[in-house]
Parts: structure tokens; sequence; C-alpha cells
């Protein structure tokens, strides 16, 4: 494999030779760890730093060309539902599948995605009624709250030697945007998480199997990563009886989750994990070793989104968003005051 500066110089002078934008040059610098911010839960890789199962971050320009940071102002073409396929377990994976796991608590990158539950919805109605007869239409309006975003993760795989049945983890609302390099073969993928995901640039002849949200609950199974010396809580710990109460409880947890997994995959789902408190980019295989052998970056604009939720999704920007979720918000209050707002004057 070629090492770090090596690479550095054979990348500088490969740039001469051919087509690369300012954009697609790889950093001089090495990715330091030591200057990542590792919060409760560890590290937060920030975009275009890309995690790695040998915990040795990368930048994203030496894996895949045409990156652009998602910012929410992009739409897909339009969003599918994945339903939950109904079960507490997964296919096996063949004796020749590849395990590539990834497991992120949530990611930074926007999208045009946004959600909100039932619940959520007669809770904000609910809260509108309330604040319009304490303090008028104007404040009632203020008090709407917005709905969420889901946040987009990438997977750049490289891995070639053997089919690769991806197993994507998230506590977060995350959509996983799958970049293959020539000859990458994806078996079959699962998506696991504690509330929505969703998939993107999957060959739709690809099977995927997803569990999230109240499948996983009924299920009694609960992501949880196991902690390490740099996550801020186990340091905590160290002082405080009622912390290192908690970090005993995720390590059950983690425990309990994992062992879950190995159930479903085999050891190496959890020997070879890409995984950290947030990040925005994993990479399954090696560095591509020629320049031209990056992965050109797939958009998710104009793309066909699946998502496993039971949450209602509304696509547009974000301003649209809020607009319409607003709307829907005052209609349901509206409903509530027996559909006459104006009754529900402030009181003196």
């Amino acid at each position: 494999m070629m090492t770090f500066p090596k690479l550095m110089l054979w990348v500088v002078m490969s740039c001469m030779l051919v087509a690369c934008s300012e954009s697609d040059q790889v950093p001089q610098n090495k990715v330091d760890l030591n200057k990542i911010t590792s919060k409760i839960r560890g590290y937060v890789m920030h975009t275009k730093i890309v995690a790695t199962k040998h915990k040795q971050p990368e930048w994203v320009q030496a894996i895949a060309t045409g990156y652009v940071e998602a910012d929410g102002k992009k739409l897909p073409q339009k969003v599918e539902h994945l339903s939950s396929h109904g079960k507490c377990s997964f296919t096996a994976p063949a004796a020749s599948d590849y395990i590539g796991h990834v497991y992120f608590e949530t990611a930074e990158q926007e999208t045009s995605i946004h959600f909100y539950s039932d619940e959520s919805l007669i809770k904000s109605a609910k809260n509108f009624v309330y604040v319009y007869k304490k303090r008028g239409a104007n404040e009632a309006k203020k008090s709407i709250d917005r709905p969420r975003s889901m946040k987009i993760a990438d997977v750049f795989v490289t891995e070639k030697s053997k089919p690769v049945y991806l197993v994507l983890s998230s506590s977060g609302n995350v959509i996983w945007n799958i970049h293959k390099a020539d000859g990458v073969k994806i078996s079959r993928i699962a998506l696991i998480g504690y509330r929505n995901g969703g998939i993107v640039n999957v060959d739709p002849t690809t099977p995927i199997e997803a569990l999230h949200n109240d499948s996983l609950k009924r299920c009694n199974i609960k992501p949880a990563r196991t902690p390490r010396p740099n996550w801020a809580l186990v340091k905590r710990a160290e002082s405080s009886s009622n912390i290192a109460e908690a970090l005993e409880k995720n390590e059950r947890q983690a425990n309990t989750y994992f062992n879950w997994l190995i159930d479903q995959f085999g050891e190496q789902v959890a020997d070879d994990i890409v995984e950290t408190n947030i990040a925005n980019h994993a990479l399954i295989g090696d560095l591509p070793a020629q320049l031209d052998q990056r992965i050109a970056y797939n958009k998710i604009e104009g793309k066909i989104v699946r998502i496993s939720s039971s949450d209602t999704m509304l696509v547009a920007k974000k301003k649209a968003a809020r607009e319409e979720y607003k709307s829907r918000v005052i209609a349901l209050a509206t409903e509530m005051a027996g559909g006459d707002l104006t009754i529900l004057k402030p009181s003196n």
C-alpha cells in the first residue's frame, strides 16, 4: 500500500498531468486525530474527513472526485417509503461476503427532506392554541417549531476482494449515500436505526432490509456503541458516580446490541467496524491506489431516496418546509378550536 507522503507527492505530480479541480486536490497535511473534537460519545468528524476502520481518518479528496457538501438546497427526484421487513433478524451473509459495518450516531450534512410525527403535530397544535389564548395570534405563530431534517452520510466502498454486505447502523435520522468504486459488488444492505433511516444511490436490484423506529423497539433492540477512552463520558465518569452509572448502562446496551449483531452477521460485524459519534463519510476498503481510481461522487439531487419511517415527510427547501408545517399546525389548531380561531381571544 502507498504511504501517505508518497501518495501526496504522487497526487501533486498527477494533478499536473490530468484535470484536477481545486476542490479535488488532496490536502498536503494528514488528518490529525488529536485535533478532532471529542464530545460525550466520541469524535465529531466534520465534512471532508472520512472515518475508516483503521481509526486513522482520511480526506474525502483522496477517495472521491466532485464532492460537494450537502446543504439542503437541492431536491431529490422523489422520496419512496422503504418498508421495515417486519422481522427481528436479518438475512445471514453468505460465506463469501465481506461485512462492511458503519455506525454513526448521526451526521451533519443537511438534506431537503424534513419530517414530523403525528404526535409532534398534535403537540404543536395544542401549544398554538394555548399561546393564542394567552398572547394572541402573532405570538402563537411564532411559537410553532419547525420540522426536523434528515442528515446524509456517505459510504465509499472500495473493497473488491469479496461481495460486500453493508450493515449501516445509526441512532439518528440518517440517509446513507452509497458510492462504489469500479469492480465493487454490494450483495445486500441492512439498515438499522433507532429513528428514521434511508438509502440513496443504490442499484435497485440490491436487496435491502430495514429495521427502524417502532419495528426496532418491538424487537427490544437499541443501537449503542461501546465506550472508548476518547469519550468525554468516560473521562467524566472518573469523578461522578451518576455519570459512571450512565456509562455502565451504555456499556450494557452496547454489549446487548453487538451480541445481537454478531448473531445476525458474524464476528466481522464487530471487528471491522467504522464507527464514531458524528461523521459524514465512511470508507469500506482501502484508499484508491491511484488518483484516477477515485470514486465519482454521487449527489442526492434528482435521485430516488428510499426512507424507512412512520413519520410524515416533507420534500422542500428549509423555508418552504417550515411554512408548510406551520400551515398544517394552524389547520389542526383551527379544527381543535371548532373551526374558528378568533374565539381564542387572549385572556385578560
